[in-house]
């Protein structure tokens, strides 16, 4: 049975998304802490404050307000205020001696100062404000923007700036949850620029904060970040703990946004330790959550439960229903994750009386989400009752809140209960009903990246109807249309349309699809296989394999494997982490690993295997991180029996199969690293590494005298190295060149893949930093969104020799992402990428072999038999059998590089 996580994704968007709209308010108002004892003390008996200031200067900060409050309303009733005045000024100055902070002596001068008919002015401003926050925190966004308005006028009537700030900084928030993203600014503006004027570092730093968070609203992530960093700096320097707490809390948001998971545990659990330190338990509580999420998209769940447990406790403390809910659906989801489906039962149980008697909104979508996951914890085991009465209650849910993508996720549950009561019709009349939505849905995002998560969420939903016509209805080809829907549809509108970055300058950029395309018929794919080609199609389950194998004549032979999902990723995994580990110099050459998996995938397709040469692979999820070319069989490396081109799926094949023929004896752009000859690289294989972990950004040498020897392969090629190798000389040299080649260092963003960079001059640094600013013509680093918008000749060749240019989490439903990707939809129809952190001296050896072999073909005839995959499998297998030396014979050294596209 399989456990998808909607509401795990619910889940994660609430709690995210409600952190950043909760905080705007949060953040704006005064804290209503009460005054500590040892403040009170040392005020009505002076003494040493600085060791008390030092030790919780917010507060001290929140004590110097309240002796204004206390003065001027003894102001008001005629008697002076003087020795409440008397403290804050001495307290006041304290806070400016230890932090550089002389606003609020600023400020009690000017409150010391007004008579009792201003005294009187300020407290009932100071009254609106306190009912506009109590509004605002209500929801009732109007009424406290009316108040918030009519306090600002008094406060500048009174010239009460202080009182103008706090006014400024809750309307910015107001105006931002409105949706008037112009006004928030335009208000957070003002409130730095009349916070600097007045010296009050806090207000600033908040100010530097919330435009910060609109720059990540707005897609700019490194201006986002670059602000989050100047409010720390402000927080820490001033001792402005709060504004430290949100500067770390909002940081930590940015960070897991981008999947930069351990960075964002670190900065969340500053923030816990800040926000525990001011007795904010509900800040705490946030904080924590939002750590937990993260350790949980990392795995570590037991950390994560631990984050959960903790923030329940602190929800429970303040009373706060709405914490408390939003964590225990995450705490649901990791027990049933982790096998303990009972106790998450439990949890369920107190989310529902939690929220049951509540009718709004979002209420009910915790509510569905609580219902789907005990639907799949009762139909896991076997109580079938229990499960339909969930379903049923949540189906319900679904048509009430009028959200398309939950209905089909019930309806889903809905197939798997009549599965399970062997009612196949009636699952496949549900899941067709809920392809028929899903087809609907996925045209109407114009953004690249949003469909691709639309459809890598709903992929399961084609898997499941597959699933029914492979394993009980014995209809393959139908499950073959259905699989195929479900693979690279995103991919295949960029193919069809062609995907342009729009270009309006709000943020960063966007991969628009003006097409819907449609897979590809199985007679088209066929069509494209060459003579001696095969198709060999995978789909990896829940709890089956299914092999799919087609030639020009069609589908040729099928089979269905019952396996766990899990434990295929575990042989994998295993076959794959022995492979792409640099071996022992010292040890004896071990045995070729992975005869399990290769029986497992190869075996069923043995007489497939026997009768062609060249294999068209369309692996799903994890095997796309496998390496193929070493996978064992009939005594030798697969590479050696076979060319192999990886293909995200089928259509696509056949799509970039289409496309215009690369021209023989083209000539070559080779882009060399700039750190490649340099002094002093390390003979150690791991210094050598074409690595992209910024620790290991050592020179390459191999990699330009690799360059020199394939550009005297091809007549009128280009080296660019050093100082030419900038973004613009790339740029204005490619149109030229049917084969561009990159030896350089690289890294691959795994969730946002066009962020990822290649190494060009000059870019050391934005490495580390290329996913919060992804265009950048003088950055020194090309990213996939620049790739796209290259001018390739027709049918180019890409090499990216480099590290892990295709690796790094596949998505599901999308095969191929990284740089590879990119170059494609830039026009390119073969790309050779790389698997992992690639060797640079064997990587020449490789890349050397590779190209001599193309060139002896465009040189000669277009009509030798070699094609760009043979000359890449020859080359691989001249490795395998130790012709570049024993010491380089093993797949480490020459299997991480995989052919993609049309490989002719």
């Amino acid at each position: 049975m399989r456990f998808r996580t909607p509401a795990l994704a619910l889940a994660l968007l609430i709690t995210w998304g409600s952190t950043v709209v909760g905080l705007k308010w949060i953040i704006g108002r005064a804290a209503e802490e009460s005054i500590e004892p040892l403040f009170k003390a040392a005020l009505e008996q002076p003494a040493d404050l600085a060791p008390l200031v030092e030790a919780s200067p917010d507060v001290a900060r929140k004590v110097v307000e309240n002796l204004w409050q206390i003065a001027l309303e003894e102001r008001c009733l005629g008697e002076g205020g003087t020795a409440a005045f008397e403290k804050a000024r001495r307290l006041a100055r304290v806070i400016e001696q230890s932090f550089e902070d002389p606003s609020l002596s600023d400020a009690t001068f000017i409150y010391e100062g007004m008579n009792r008919h201003q005294a009187a002015g300020k407290r009932r401003a100071d009254r609106l404000m306190s009912q506009a926050e109590s509004n605002y925190g209500k929801g009732e966004r109007e009424e406290a923007k009316a108040a918030a308005l009519v306090a600002l006028d008094i406060y500048k009537g009174l010239g009460d700036g202080w009182g103008e700030l706090g006014a400024l900084h809750l309307l910015g928030n107001i105006y931002w949850v409105l949706g008037q993203t112009e006004r928030a600014e335009a208000a957070y503006l003002d409130l730095a620029g009349r916070a600097g004027l007045l010296r009050n570092r806090y207000r600033v730093a908040a100010a530097v904060n919330n435009l910060a968070m609109l720059e990540e609203a707005r897609g700019k992530f490194r201006e986002a970040s670059s602000g989050y960093r100047q409010a720390l700096a402000l927080g820490q320097t001033h001792g402005l703990q709060r504004v430290t707490g949100f500067a770390f809390l909002y940081q930590g948001n940015l960070y897991h946004r981008l999947g930069l998971t351990e960075r964002a545990v670190a900065a969340l659990g500053r923030a816990e330790e800040l926000f525990n330190r001011l007795g904010e338990r509900r800040l705490e509580a946030i904080a924590s959550t939002n750590r937990g999420a993260s350790l949980h998209r990392m795995g570590e769940y037991r950390e994560a439960l631990s984050a959960y447990l903790r923030a329940l406790s602190l929800s429970e403390q303040e009373r706060d229903r709405v914490g408390r809910v939003r964590t225990l659906i995450h705490v649901a989801e990791l027990l049933n994750e982790s096998g303990d489906s009972e106790q998450a039962l439990s949890v369920l149980e107190e989310l529902l009386t939690l929220t049951r008697a509540s009718g709004d909104p979002l209420s009910r979508r915790y509510i569905w989400a609580a219902l789907v996951i005990a639907g799949d914890i009762h139909l896991a085991d076997g109580r079938l009752d229990a499960a339909r009465q969930a379903y049923q209650e949540a189906e319900v849910i679904a048509h009430e809140v009028g959200r398309a993508l939950e209905q089909v996720e019930t309806g889903q549950r809905r197939a798997q209960l009549f599965l399970a009561e062997d009612a196949s019709r009636r699952a496949v009349d549900e899941l067709e009903r809920a392809v028929e939505v899903v087809e609907a849905l996925r045209a109407s995002p114009e953004a690249e990246e949003e469909r691709i998560r639309f459809l890598a969420t709903q992929a399961s939903v084609y898997e499941d109807l597959a699933g029914i016509y492979l394993r009980r209805l014995d209809e393959p080809l139908k499950a073959f249309e259905l699989l195929e829907r479900s693979r690279s549809r995103a991919f295949l509108d960029s193919l069809q349309g062609g995907a342009f970055l729009s270009s309006d300058g709000a943020g960063a950029p966007r991969v628009v699809l003006p097409s819907s395309s449609e897979p590809e018929p199985v007679e088209r794919v066929v069509s494209q296989l060459p003579a001696d080609g095969a198709l060999l199609h995978f789909t990896v389950a829940s709890q089956w394999l299914a092999i799919l194998a087609f030639d020009r004549r069609g589908l040729c032979s099928w089979s269905v494997v019952p396996m766990e999902a899990s434990e295929l990723d575990r042989m994998a995994r295993a076959f794959a982490g022995q492979v792409r580990v640099a071996p022992d110099k010292d040890s004896e050459a071990p045995g070729k690993p992975g005869e399990g998996l290769a029986q497992l995938l190869l075996k069923p397709v043995e007489q497939v295997l026997a009768d062609y040469r060249t294999l068209v692979i369309v692996p799903d999820r994890f095997l796309f991180q496998i390496p193929w070319a070493a996978l064992p069989w009939q005594g030798q490396y697969l590479v050696e029996t076979h060319e192999l081109l990886l293909e995200p799926s089928a259509a696509v094949f056949a799509r970039l199969t289409a496309r215009d023929q690369r021209l023989r004896s083209s000539s070559a752009l080779l882009v060399v690293s700039p750190m490649a000859g340099e002094e002093g690289a390390s003979d150690d294989i791991v210094a050598g590494l074409r690595n992209g972990d910024r620790t290991l950004l050592q020179p390459l040498p191999g990699a330009e005298a690799e360059a020199r020897e394939i550009a005297e392969l091809f007549p009128g090629s280009c080296l660019l190295t050093g100082p030419q190798a900038t973004e613009q000389s790339v740029r204005e040299e490619i149109p030229h060149h049917g084969i561009v080649h990159f030896g350089t260092h690289a890294r691959v963003v795994p969730d946002l893949p066009l962020s990822s960079p290649l190494l060009l001059f000059g870019g050391t640094e934005a490495m580390e930093e290329a996913r919060l600013a992804p265009v950048s013509d003088s950055d020194g680093v090309l990213t996939g969104y620049e790739a796209l918008t290259l001018d390739l000749l027709p049918g180019a060749l890409v090499t990216l020799a480099a590290c892990e240019t295709v690796g790094g989490n596949q998505r599901h439903g999308e095969g191929v992402v990284g740089l590879a990707r990119a170059f494609f939809e830039a026009g390119a129809s073969t790309v050779v990428a790389s698997l992992w952190s690639v060797e640079d001296r064997a990587t020449r050896e490789l890349m050397v072999r590779f190209y001599r072999k193309l060139s002896e073909r465009d040189s000669t005839s277009p009509s030798m038999s070699v094609s760009t995959a043979g000359a890449l499998a020859e080359a691989q297998s001249e490795m395998a059998r130790g012709e570049a030396g024993p010491a380089r014979s093993q797949p480490f050294y020459w299997a991480g590089f995989v052919l993609i596209g049309d490989g002719r």
